[in-house]
């Protein structure tokens, strides 16, 4: 019987395969698939698309000021501030793939 196999470990996805990223907004973080809106308690903010470190970002029934979309980088923190409501949103780009991230918690005992 032949063998087949599901993907070979340490191989990086093409940027045509990145459906999902996790954004930590102000203070939670969440998967956001393309094309989906977030936050979901606020949604304000819609994921256009994603490349290995850089997501780019739309605003929900509105524009950024300028127009067109705003990059959120791996690792950067970026304020937007809606100029209707007053609303501040921190936003940050933890992880981009093809499949949600797969986050496992733990805890650690305090040292007495």
């Amino acid at each position: 019987d032949p063998i087949v196999a599901g993907g070979t470990p340490g191989t990086v996805a093409s940027p045509s395969q990145l459906t999902t990223a996790t954004i930590w907004v102000n203070g939670s973080d969440e998967s956001v698939a393309v094309k989906k809106k977030f936050p979901k308690t606020d949604p304000a903010f819609v994921l256009l698309s994603l490349k290995p470190k850089a997501a780019q970002i739309g605003v929900v029934g509105g524009a950024f000021t300028g127009g067109g979309a705003i990059t959120l980088k791996m690792g950067q923190s970026l304020t937007l501030v809606n100029t209707a409501t007053g609303a501040r949103y921190t936003l940050r780009l933890l992880y981009t793939g093809g499949q949600p991230e797969q986050v496992q918690p733990f805890t650690t005992q305090a040292s007495n």
